[in-house]
């Protein structure tokens, strides 16, 4: 495997940019404060901005920190201005630079799975979530719930369990 690609559950990821901090920095206003923005992320090629919706990944030099997908495209989930980095993540990314490592950002290849007629499904949110399954993942919060198969079994149940049930009772 070469550093511009990566196999994690089946699916292969390309590197698409790497993050840096810039002095110009962008005011933007959030909830009726100033924000000053000052992360970048700078991709390999400006059409992956336009890139529709996807799961990706942020290593922090050779480790995995943070899984996620997006609707729309990637600008609209993580950029404003150009290449400015607007994200919930852009302070563990910042503190991440501050200690000297890489932080790179890596965007699934091919996020569908072949369906009848030729259709095909996006699973972007699927990868996702196989990928929280299966690694622990510093910067993803959401990720610890599956490790708490206790809590699952007690919770969950399978929509099946009740379906007929549902379909049995009158409606209102």
């Amino acid at each position: 495997m070469d550093n511009k690609t990566k196999t994690l559950c089946s699916f292969e990821f390309v590197k698409v940019g790497s993050f840096s901090v810039t002095e110009s920095t962008l005011t933007r206003k959030h909830n009726g404060k100033d924000e000053e923005l000052s992360l970048l992320l700078n991709l390999v090629d400006q059409r992956i901005r336009s890139i529709g919706e996807s799961a990706y990944l942020l290593y922090a030099d050779d480790e995995l920190m943070y899984v996620g997908e997006y609707s729309r495209n990637l600008a609209d989930r993580w950029l404003v201005n150009t290449n400015y980095v607007w994200h919930h993540k852009d302070i563990d990314i910042l503190a991440a630079i501050k200690r000297g490592r890489t932080v790179s950002m890596w965007l699934t290849t091919d996020p569908y799975l072949p369906l009848v007629n030729n259709q095909r499904m996006n699973v972007s949110k699927s990868i996702e979530q196989q990928v929280l399954k299966t690694y622990d993942i510093p910067w993803n919060k959401r990720g610890l719930l599956f490790k708490d198969k206790k809590w699952i079994e007690k919770n969950c149940i399978d929509f099946s369990s009740v379906y007929q049930a549902l379909l049995d009772k009158e409606t209102v």
